[in-house]
Formats: C-alpha cells, sequence, structure tokens
C-alpha cells in the first residue's frame, strides 16, 4: 500500500472537501425539511414560511448542482474541472490497478443521477422554454434516489481512500455546531415564550426589550 501519488492528492483532498460540505447541506436539508417530521414543516411555516421556502430551495437547487459538478467531465476545452472524471484520468495516468473498477462505480453514479443533471441543465442552470411554461415536464426528483446517488460518491471516494491509506471517511457523519436541530429548538423555544406572553404568564424584561427593538 502507497500514499496518493503527489499530483493527485490535492485533487483528492479538494474533492472530499466539497463531498464533507455537500453532505453538510444535505443533512442540514434533511433536519429542516423531512416531510415525514410534520411538526418540524408546521414550526417554520408558522415562524416565517416564506422565508423557509426560499432557504429550503436554495439548500436543495445547491447540492443538485454540487452533484452535477462532481459528475462533470474532465475538462470543458481548456478548462479543467474538479470532478471526479479528473481524479480518475489522474489515477489512471499513475496506471492504478483498480482503475477500471472506479469507472465502473463512476458511470453508475452518471447514470442514476442523470434526472439530476436534466433539472440543471434545463431549470437551474438554464431555463428551457417548454419546462417554464408547463408544455415539458421534468423528471420527477425522489429523495431516495438522491441518497443513493449520495451513497454512491462515498463509496468510490473511500474506496480510493482505503486503497491508498487504509482509512475511510464518514462523509454522511458530518455535523456542525449550529444546524438545522439548533434552529429548531430556538424556534420551539421563542414559539412557547410568545404563547407564554399570549397568555400573560410571564412579562418581557424592560432592559431585555430594549436591547432587542432594534434587532
Amino acid at each position: 500500500m502507497s500514499p496518493l501519488p503527489t499530483n493527485t492528492e490535492n485533487t483528492f483532498r479538494l474533492l472530499q472537501e466539497k463531498i464533507t460540505w455537500l453532505h453538510a447541506s444535505w443533512r442540514i436539508y434533511k433536519q429542516l425539511f423531512d416531510s415525514s417530521d410534520q411538526e418540524r414543516i408546521d414550526i417554520l411555516e408558522d415562524c416565517a414560511g416564506s422565508f423557509f421556502y426560499l432557504v429550503e430551495n436554495s439548500i436543495l437547487d445547491k447540492v443538485l448542482l454540487t452533484i452535477c459538478k462532481l459528475t462533470d467531465p474532465t475538462s470543458n476545452g481548456k478548462d479543467i474541472n474538479l470532478s471526479l472524471s479528473y481524479l480518475l484520468k489522474l489515477l489512471q495516468d499513475n496506471e492504478d490497478i483498480n482503475a477500471r473498477e472506479y469507472k465502473r462505480l463512476l458511470n453508475k453514479i452518471k447514470r442514476d443521477s442523470e434526472s439530476i443533471r436534466e433539472r440543471r441543465n434545463k431549470q437551474l442552470s438554464h431555463s428551457d422554454l417548454k419546462v417554464e411554461s408547463k408544455i415539458n415536464s421534468l423528471s420527477p426528483l425522489h429523495i431516495n434516489e438522491l441518497e443513493d446517488v449520495l451513497k454512491q460518491i462515498r463509496e468510490l471516494m473511500n474506496l480510493i481512500e482505503t486503497n491508498y491509506n487504509n482509512y475511510e471517511t464518514g462523509y454522511e457523519h458530518t455535523s456542525m455546531r449550529g444546524d438545522g436541530d439548533d434552529l429548531i429548538a430556538i424556534l420551539k423555544y421563542a414559539m412557547k415564550y410568545e404563547k407564554m406572553l399570549e397568555d400573560e404568564t410571564v412579562t418581557i424584561d424592560e432592559d431585555i426589550k430594549d436591547a432587542w427593538d432594534d434587532a
């Protein structure tokens, strides 16, 4: 077992960082907008429905665009893409004996993310007239299919890392301080406090009120 080749290490680490943030974004999306948790949906709707509608779409769009970037070709013209294809090219150039298996996994990722790329091409990066006019419709976006693509990306990256460093990265366990769970907890406290004010079971301290007047 040998470390990643010098000309490949930087590309791998850059992709690793991008994929880590991808999973962090997805984790927050699920924490806030998981349709199976109606209580959370109701909290967001009651507090600032329009704002969180925009947040929901912004996070989802970011996740979809990042997946598309990761599955982009090696280059566009003279410009090299930071993509999985470029990483595999570097590994193949270094005569990695597992290059064929990496390629097989990447091809499956690309096949399974075709509907995501269609959405990128016709709605996110461009505005297809027939789609915007409701003449044509996009393939439905299924959350379980998106999560399967994320899983496949993890498997490819971890296979490479295991083969060189005998180590795996727990991308799906990425967490941050101040995530969606923390926001929901604060909103719950705020809603309870607002209800107590309405019931006149508590009063606002004037010093605290003055401090937040301009917030």
